[in-house]
């Protein structure tokens, strides 16, 4: 419905004053911390699991897409052409602060 040029608008037609703008964005980016703090202190003491299943998860026997792959290729009558083994993976360290990264 088209506003006519004597009715006033409503008050969630109004617009912001840049200091109510600033308000906005200040509450935005508190929130904003606060998940990243939320986030950062499940990430610590979740590290072993996140590095286990996630991070080195392919190169383990028992990772879910492994599984999953191998029952699919089953499934649509291919035998075990889909099914994969992990790699062998060994970590090494070639610098001084390489660990660290």
């Amino acid at each position: 419905m088209p506003m006519s040029v004597d009715t006033p608008p409503s008050d969630t037609e109004k617009e912001m004053s840049f200091v109510a703008h600033l308000d906005e964005l200040r509450l935005h980016l508190i929130r904003i911390v606060i998940g990243i703090c939320v986030s950062a202190v499940f990430i610590f003491f979740a590290t072993r699991a996140i590095f286990r299943y996630i991070i080195f998860g392919p190169l383990r026997e028992d990772f879910l897409t492994y599984q999953l792959l191998c029952r699919l290729s089953n499934w649509l009558g291919l035998g075990g052409k889909m099914c994969y083994t992990p790699v062998d993976v060994s970590l090494i360290t070639l610098e001084m602060g390489e660990a660290f990264l």
